[in-house]
């Protein structure tokens, strides 16, 4: 795996620790932040492998290139409108909590 690689797919993975988190997990204001975050690590993600996959189609690259690049394209894509969800999960549980009248937990 390329260092390129490596990277991304440490970006991903903590991305989609926090999404998940914020699906299942408690509500907190941080939460909201984080999953903001991702949202943009996503998006980040998706444009360099677009502009990957549009240098391969410019540069005669074959399939082997384009196809890879334009996965982890759609891929990132959908990651961000989860994430994108998650930030939602997390406004509506803060919202609930709030209506309960139970305070926002200390921050660990």
């Amino acid at each position: 795996m390329t260092p390129v690689g490596m990277i991304t797919l440490a970006l991903w993975a903590a991305s989609l620790g926090v999404v998940l988190r914020n699906i299942f997990g408690a509500p907190s204001q941080r939460g909201m932040v984080a999953g903001r975050v991702a949202m943009v690590v996503f998006a980040a993600v998706a444009a360099f492998y677009f502009w990957t996959a549009q240098q391969g189609k410019t540069s005669g690259a074959g399939a082997a290139v384009i196809i890879p690049a334009q996965r982890i394209m759609i891929g990132s894509l959908l990651a961000m409108i989860l994430a994108a969800y998650s930030v939602g999960a997390q406004r509506r549980k803060l919202r609930a909590q709030a209506a309960a009248g139970k305070p926002e937990p200390p921050p660990s």
